[in-house]
C-alpha cells in the first residue's frame, strides 16, 4: 500500500501541465471602428518561431468589406513586405470600419503576433482589435486595442494554455494501477 501511495504522489507531481502557446488557432480577424489599415500581420509559431501567417506558408487572407482600390487587396497584409507605406498595405473601402480574417494553413500554436500599422497617413487607426478562433469557430482570445500608434508596429505575447505532460498522464494511470493492485492483494 506504502508503494501504491508512493506511485501516485510521485504521479500527482510529475502531472503538472506543460505550457504551450495559444493552441490549436485557425485563424484570425482584425477589425478597427476608427478604419483598419495593416501593412503587415505576423504570427509566431510556439518553439520555432516561424512566422506563419505569412502567403508563402499556406495562410490567406480576406475581407468581407472590400478594398479600396486594386492596390490594397487583403493579401498584402501577409505578404512578407514590411513596406508600412500605401498602396503596400491592406487598406478597405472608405466608409467601412473593415475586417480582415486570416487564415492559417493548419492550426496552429502561437507564442505571439505583431501587427505593422501605415507610416505616411492616418497613424490614428493603428489601432487593432484581434481574435483568435478555432476550426469550430470558437473564440480562444481576444486583444482589444493592440496599439501600433507611436512605433508604427505592436507586438503582442500570447497567454500560455496549460496541457497536461503526456508522460505524466501516463504515470498518473500507472500509480492508479498500483493502488488497485495493492487493494486486490489485500483483498486475497
Amino acid at each position: 500500500m506504502k508503494l501504491a501511495l508512493a506511485l501516485v504522489t510521485l504521479a500527482a507531481t510529475l502531472a503538472a501541465p506543460v505550457h504551450a502557446g495559444l493552441i490549436n488557432v485557425s485563424y484570425v480577424t482584425l477589425t478597427n471602428p476608427r478604419g483598419l489599415q495593416v501593412a503587415e500581420f505576423q504570427a509566431f509559431e510556439h518553439g520555432t518561431g516561424t512566422n506563419v501567417a505569412l502567403a508563402s506558408q499556406g495562410a490567406t487572407a480576406s475581407t468581407t468589406t472590400g478594398t479600396w482600390d486594386w492596390a490594397s487587396t487583403p493579401d498584402k497584409a501577409i505578404d512578407g513586405n514590411l513596406n508600412q507605406n500605401f498602396p503596400n498595405m491592406y487598406h478597405p473601402a472608405f466608409g467601412y470600419s473593415g475586417n480582415l480574417t486570416i487564415r492559417f494553413a493548419s492550426t496552429v500554436e502561437l507564442d505571439s503576433f505583431t501587427i505593422y500599422g501605415r507610416l505616411d497617413c492616418c497613424s490614428d487607426r493603428d489601432m487593432y482589435n484581434v481574435a483568435f478562433f478555432d476550426v469550430n469557430d470558437n473564440l480562444l482570445y481576444s486583444a482589444f486595442d493592440a496599439d501600433a500608434r507611436s512605433l508604427g508596429q505592436v507586438t503582442v505575447a500570447l497567454p500560455d494554455t496549460a496541457v497536461p505532460e503526456p508522460t505524466s498522464v501516463a504515470l498518473l494511470g500507472l500509480g492508479l494501477f498500483g493502488v488497485l493492485a495493492a487493494r486486490r492483494r489485500k483483498a486475497a
